[in-house]
């Protein structure tokens, strides 16, 4: 699809990154409506149209009927809402790709299953606190950041050990016992971290 044929790009979400590809879309003449949960999301300033989420199927058929293909700012919408609805309308990525992304731990073994290089890591789950401790001990002495499988970023859903770790606090167990799914991960030392957003008309 080319700026001329494309008329408006659905965007699901309206933070800092749905900002970014309103702001990319329209130096490709391409119109941009927002998908919002607040209207001081701030994607909303820039945003050729918005629509606010009001949790439920009405909203989200609106804004669906008013896009000609729809992405999504990140991977933390319910597609369920989506696939209750019904509807020949277009995605990119398509549903099944993103209900692979919505899994930290999906992306995670798809790149080991393809032979992608990442950091070394080890899945558990709530029942298995006794075992990764023990693992935490012997296999990751230098540090390590428990992550959770669904619905963690940056700051939320993670917990970083040190290499003076002796065992789980009761706060972080039960933690641990919310999140259900969640892996070790090798600390990586970084001094930088870049963030790209890029744009194609096809």
């Amino acid at each position: 699809m080319t700026g001329t044929n494309f008329r408006n790009l659905g965007i699901i979400g309206a933070g800092q990154l749905a900002r970014m590809i309103c702001l990319a879309a329209h130096t490709m003449g391409i119109r941009t409506t927002v998908f919002a949960g607040h209207a001081t999301d701030c994607a909303v300033e820039v945003a050729n149209d918005v629509v606010l989420d009001q949790k439920n199927s009405e909203s989200l058929k609106l804004f669906l009927d008013r896009c000609d293909l729809v992405t999504f700012e990140n991977e933390f919408f319910d597609l369920r809402r989506i696939l209750e609805l019904g509807g020949n309308y277009a995605f990119a990525p398509d549903l099944h790709s993103m209900g692979a992304l919505q899994s930290k731990l999906g992306q995670k073994l798809l790149l080991q299953k393809l032979k992608i290089p990442t950091s070394r890591f080890v899945a558990f789950d709530e029942h298995q606190l006794i075992e990764m401790e023990r693992v935490i001990k012997e296999d990751f002495r230098r540090g390590c950041v428990i992550k959770r499988a669904f619905g963690g970023y940056d700051g939320r859903g993670n917990i970083s050990i040190s290499s003076k770790f002796k065992g789980f606090t009761k706060e972080q167990s039960l933690a641990l016992e919310k999140w259900g799914s969640y892996y070790i991960e090798e600390f990586i030392g970084f001094k930088n971290e870049v963030s790209i957003v890029g744009a194609r008309n096809k």
